[in-house]
């Protein structure tokens, strides 16, 4: 569920009815609120996309829905030593994270890639690739060449599975794991990797529209 106040919907929704055309659209970068002054001096530079461990390939990571959820991001959750699985992991990986609640009880803190929402007006050509698009321009890459038409769908399922876990898939079993992305490949599991979109070159400032800053409450606004 898109954590998006009223106000923030009805103004997204009209300005894509009113952009989106065969020559442009609206999509929406998420990332944390210090970045910012960054992007503004800088725009969105190319960074690593869903296949950085096999490709050094960067993009800007785009969407076309107004929502964090199914991006794969981290997204400021607080994970519990004993009571969420993923607590191993993300422990592991982001030491600079853990710390102990009040009872005692181990817990890590992370960081929020989705505090700034950022509204952008953008052409579409060439530069806009959407997943697919992404995974078949990688396919003329040596990593990717002689491997199989059935590899080739099974390593794309596991890129979007990924997208489900954003703390990794070590606490999951082989069988679980095998089964969703099996799942993946028959179009039979819920993701939102056909929303996804990467920009090939650095976006500048003067496509943002506008920004919107998560509240406590979760909702942007």
């Amino acid at each position: 569920m898109c954590d998006l106040t009223p106000s923030v919907l009805k103004y997204t929704w009209v300005q894509v009815r009113l952009t989106n055309t065969l020559d442009r659209m609206i999509v929406y970068h998420f990332t944390q609120a210090k970045n910012l002054p960054s992007i503004e001096e800088y725009g969105l530079l190319p960074g690593l996309t869903p296949y950085q461990d096999i490709s050094d390939f960067k993009v800007v990571s785009l969407t076309n829905r107004p929502c964090s959820e199914g991006l794969g991001i981290i997204r400021g959750e607080i994970l519990v030593e004993g009571q969420d699985p993923e607590f191993p992991s993300a422990a592991q990986h982001y030491p600079e994270g853990v710390s102990k609640n009040t009872n005692g009880t181990r817990i890590v803190r992370m960081f929020d890639q989705s505090e700034a929402m950022i509204v952008l007006d953008i052409e579409r050509d060439s530069r806009m690739l959407s997943h697919q698009q992404l995974f078949d321009r990688l396919l003329t890459r040596d990593l990717m060449r002689g491997r199989d038409a059935a590899e080739l769908d099974y390593w794309n399922a596991a890129i979007i599975h990924s997208a489900s876990y954003p703390f990794g898939i070590q606490h999951l079993s082989d069988e679980r794991i095998e089964y969703e992305r099996i799942k993946i490949i028959e179009g039979n599991f819920t993701d939102h990797s056909n929303n996804w979109f990467f920009h090939t070159e650095k976006i500048p400032y003067e496509n943002v529209v506008d920004i919107h800053y998560k509240q406590i409450s979760g909702e942007y606004s």
